[in-house]
């Protein structure tokens, strides 16, 4: 079972027209035969669409042969050909881990938020212009009516595009340990925590009132029970 889809994320409020496939994630998308890949084997990926939970839905290569089974990268773009390291092997599907961008996706952005780089779990979309997530939403939501509900030839309105993409979040759940104290889980890690000073989607007031937060928790030395 594919994860929760993540809170979402918002970039650049500029809406350029964008292209995102719309196929099932699971469809088979080539003729050539089922590689067995292993854990830990590197292999490049193409990668297709935007899946429900985030990730970016692709085909693995080797040899120069792009194979059937799918292939699941987190922080990745439609159109994206990347080098990945494999993780779990499914019987349906391949999860793999972002080591290295080869060629980019015509939709993909240099996220603005500082605690991107240091894999902050809080957004999953930064590095995708805005207008490719809106598109993106709208094809998840199609897919899974579609392909769970069974629904046929429907029509999705567009989602209406928000005048402040940015620091417009009222509420949002933080984290603490005592090692790494106050923040957010790191994307996939329950057990490591970001201390975000600057988060780009909660309001400037509540980061205000995390500092303080912060500041009292390590003034007093809390532990984490």
């Amino acid at each position: 079972m594919l994860p929760p889809l993540p809170q979402r994320s918002r970039d650049s409020p500029d809406l350029p027209t964008v292209q995102l496939q719309t196929r099932s994630p699971f469809a088979v998308m080539t003729t050539r035969p089922l590689h067995k890949f292993r854990s830990g084997d590197e292999c490049e990926v193409q990668i297709q669409n935007l899946e429900y939970g985030g990730q970016g839905l692709g085909r693995l290569c080797s040899d120069g042969i792009l194979h059937d089974k799918p292939v699941l990268v987190p922080r990745s773009a439609p159109g994206d050909r990347l080098r990945v390291r494999i993780g779990r092997v499914q019987s349906r599907y391949v999860e793999a881990e972002h080591l290295e961008v080869l060629r980019s996706g015509p939709n993909r952005i240099d996220p603005v938020c500082p605690h991107w780089n240091e894999g902050c779990g809080g957004c999953s979309w930064q590095h995708l212009s805005y207008a490719a997530q809106l598109q993106a939403k709208v094809t998840v939501i199609r897919d899974s009516l579609e392909r769970l509900g069974g629904f046929k030839n429907l029509t999705i309105d567009p989602i209406v595009a928000s005048d402040e993409p940015w620091f417009y979040r009222n509420k949002m759940e933080f984290t603490f340990n005592a090692r790494d104290g106050l923040g957010l889980h790191v994307a996939g890690d329950w057990r490591r925590v970001i201390p975000v000073t600057d988060c780009r989607l909660e309001s400037k007031l509540a980061m205000e009132i995390v500092a303080v937060a912060r500041h009292f928790i390590n003034k007093h030395r809390l532990s984490s029970w």
